[in-house]
This record gives structure tokens, C-alpha cells and sequence, in this order.
């Protein structure tokens, strides 16, 4: 089908292109930064884990260390829940980024018909012109029609010639 539409509307096909190129690399984007993301949730894991065994061994300082683990356990949530919420975000606008995508060539196909019609009635209208005398005389009076500057522009340029006349038989 792009096969297709490449020999019919090659700049469709560009746009197609560059749309899915454009997608891929969102795409890739989000992976690298879910990647990240999961990274820094295992580096929080291990803290937590090597604070966990700290904690057991350490007995002098159960409450602070009690307190660390607890203070890292929050930030990890709250390091899971802004990922969560950066992963939900990137989907929606992956979604949008696809439904304007659509408009756009939706947008475009309505217009290149448009055109199609438009050229089709005023190749329909001139055939008319064409066919019936009467139309073409009144496209020609309509074409006689003018403004009064040009009218006047006109009127000054037989004047001229006409003054000029005389000039050029006396010489």
C-alpha cells in the first residue's frame, strides 16, 4: 500500500515516513528513560538492602537506622510514583502525538479533494463558456467591465494618441 501511495502522493509518504521515524524515536526515548528509571529504582533497592543489613548488625541505633530505612522506603515510593506518573504522561502524549498525526493526514487528504473539485467546477464552467454563446459574450462584456481608474487610464491613453496625431502630420 506505501508502494501504492509513494507513486500517488510521494510527499504522503514523506510525512508517513517521517511521522514514524518521529515515533520510533519517542519510543526509544521512553525505553531509554524507563531504563533509567529502573535503574535508579535498583540502586534504591540495593541502599535500602545494604541499610536493612546495617540496621540488623548495628544494634546500638535501632531507631535512627529504623528511621533511614523508613525515609528510604518513602523516597523509593515516591521514586516509583513520579516514574509511574512520567510513564503515564509519556503514553498520553504518545497518544496524542498519534491522533494528530491522524488530523494532519486527514486534514491534508480533505483538502487535496477539495482542490480536485474546485479545479473540476472551474474546468466545468469554462466548458460551460464554451458551449453557449450567450455566456461568451458575457464573459466578454464582463471582461469590458472595468473600474473607473482604469477607465480613466484608458481614456487618457486615446487622448494621447489622438493629440499625438495631428502632431506627427504637420511634421
Amino acid at each position: 500500500m506505501l508502494a501504492q501511495t509513494a507513486l500517488s502522493d510521494p510527499k504522503r509518504v514523506k510525512r508517513i515516513q517521517a511521522n514514524r521515524e518521529s515515533a520510533e524515536r519517542s519510543k526509544l526515548k521512553r525505553v531509554k528513560y524507563v531504563a533509567e528509571l529502573q535503574q535508579k529504582i535498583q540502586t534504591m533497592e540495593t541502599k535500602l538492602a545494604e541499610l536493612s543489613a546495617k540496621a540488623t548488625t548495628d544494634q546500638s541505633e535501632p531507631t535512627g537506622l529504623a528511621s533511614k530505612i523508613n525515609e528510604l522506603r518513602f523516597h523509593i515510593q515516591a521514586t516509583d510514583q513520579q516514574a509511574q506518573l512520567k510513564y503515564d504522561l509519556n503514553n498520553v502524549l504518545i497518544t496524542e502525538l498519534y491522533r494528530l498525526q491522524h488530523s494532519v493526514i486527514e486534514m491534508a487528504s480533505k483538502s487535496d479533494r477539495m482542490d480536485r473539485d474546485i479545479d473540476r467546477i472551474d474546468h466545468d464552467i469554462a466548458e460551460m463558456h464554451l458551449a453557449d454563446p450567450m455566456a461568451q459574450q458575457l464573459f466578454i462584456d464582463n471582461e469590458n467591465l472595468q473600474s473607473p481608474n482604469q477607465q480613466q487610464q484608458q481614456n487618457d491613453l486615446h487622448l494621447d494618441q489622438f493629440q499625438e496625431e495631428p502632431q506627427q502630420g504637420y511634421t
